[in-house]
């Protein structure tokens, strides 16, 4: 169907050769167990561009066709940001799972100079509270050092009011008041 729709689709599946086949399975046979992970996530983590304070994203878990997408959108704030203003930043990926561990692999929409990954635990309960895992990618700033990070999600349901969790996005100091407590220390369990 794909192919037929979009002629620049087959390049790809040619591209990838005899993993084609076993990416659909990969993505098929996780597509049940996501399930209960679809919704709208705070995305917590120690940022590498401000040694000692965390990030906190906004990350939203969807699926299409029964493939899992993933939205993880940044607000850089005027002192970190090359224009001087606040403006965000929106990442696009997919997400599927493997051996009982969610993994994302997502880029930069706007520019496509890395690819991240993030390896997730999933929850023990049947509505996800929260998830904690790993995330590696590269520093968006002129360095573009690669970097490991902790992360923490906090789940905030299928539905939220989006501008209202932008609005709660950006960076803060390990000690503001603005962030939970269990955040900070389930980040600080790794070493910040």
């Amino acid at each position: 169907e794909i192919v037929a729709l979009r002629p620049r689709a087959r390049h790809l599946i040619r591209a990838l050769g005899p993993a084609a086949a076993h990416i659909d399975r990969m993505f098929s046979s996780s597509a049940e167990e996501l399930k209960p992970y679809c919704g709208y996530y705070f995305y917590y983590y120690y940022t590498p561009s401000r040694p000692g304070m965390i990030r906190r994203s906004l990350l939203r878990i969807t699926a299409y066709k029964g493939i899992y997408y993933t939205y993880l959108s940044e607000r850089l704030q005027p002192e970190e940001s090359p224009l001087g203003r606040s403006h965000f930043v929106r990442y696009v990926g997919v997400a599927t799972m493997l051996g009982g561990r969610i993994f994302i692999v997502d880029h930069n929409a706007r520019a496509l100079r890395s690819i991240s990954q993030t390896i997730l635990f999933p929850s023990t309960s049947d509505e996800p509270q929260f998830l904690t895992g790993m995330t590696l990618g590269v520093q968006g700033r002129s360095a573009r050092a690669p970097f490991a990070a902790q992360v923490f999600l906090e789940y905030l349901g299928r539905q939220t009011d989006t501008r209202a969790a932008m609005r709660q996005t950006g960076i803060f100091a390990a000690d503001s008041r603005d962030l939970p407590r269990n955040v900070v220390r389930m980040l600080s369990v790794g070493g910040a």
